[in-house]
């Protein structure tokens, strides 16, 4: 039976830098009406002030995730690159994909480089050249760390699903106490009691799930737009 892995990409800092930055590239509203030496070349730094072209990143994970999901001989792979039509630019970027953790039924990649197509070298590759750039850091950046946000999402899921039992255990248990109260005064104090104990547990797990929604919240601000 052929195995259900999920696979999630991350696109890290140095990946989205190489592409709003080193690659050079421009909006074409950049250009239009310009009188710059560039002559709308987007290949070539324009002396205008125009803003770089910001990668569209939902769509570069979502592509890369369903071509991995789409070809099992990657699967053991530690590392592969392929070839991306920009569809903003019409520019063949190479993109250089490396495997992560693996948690459970999901796979992390991280893409961890891209330059044009064009001005890849097959002598770099096999020298290690690519990979002692793609293995570099960018200083001051932090990375996007999947390992925690996929923790605190765990720890939520689970608060948030024995909340759900224990608002269906308060509800009955309020029934239970009103009914004792009016019908059956000797189980009344004990069915209180029970009542009181299940309403402590729902608030401890309010405030929990609060914290952790809080710390999700803190995380992606913190993450930013390596997502």
């Amino acid at each position: 039976m052929r195995d259900l892995i999920l696979h999630k990409v991350n696109l890290t800092p140095e990946a989205v830098f190489d592409y709003e930055h080193c690659l050079l590239v421009r909006k074409k509203t950049a250009c239009e009406n310009c009188m710059s030496k560039c002559g709308g070349d987007w290949n070539k730094p324009c002396s205008q002030e125009a803003p770089t072209l910001v990668m569209p990143k939902a769509e570069y994970k979502r592509e890369l995730e369903e071509y991995i999901q789409r070809n099992d001989s990657l699967k053991h792979r530690h590392y592969f690159r392929c070839k991306y039509l920009d569809k903003e630019t019409g520019v063949m970027l190479m993109l250089f994909i490396l495997r992560r953790q693996k948690f459970g039924l999901m796979q992390v990649w991280d893409m961890v480089g891209i330059m044009p197509a064009a001005e890849w070298c097959e002598e770099k590759e096999e020298d290690g050249v690519y990979r002692s750039w793609y293995n570099g850091r960018i200083a001051g950046t932090a990375e996007y760390d999947w390992v925690e946000e996929y923790r605190i999402k765990q720890e939520l899921s689970a608060i948030e699903q024995k909340l759900e039992e224990v608002y269906a255990d308060e509800y009955d248990q309020e029934w239970r106490a009103e009914h004792d109260r009016r019908f059956n005064q000797k189980n009344a104090k004990k069915s209180q009691t029970k009542l009181d104990k299940i309403r402590g547990t729902r608030e401890k797990l309010e405030s929990d799930q609060r914290i952790f929604k809080e710390r999700h919240k803190r995380f992606k601000n913190k993450a930013g737009v390596f997502r």
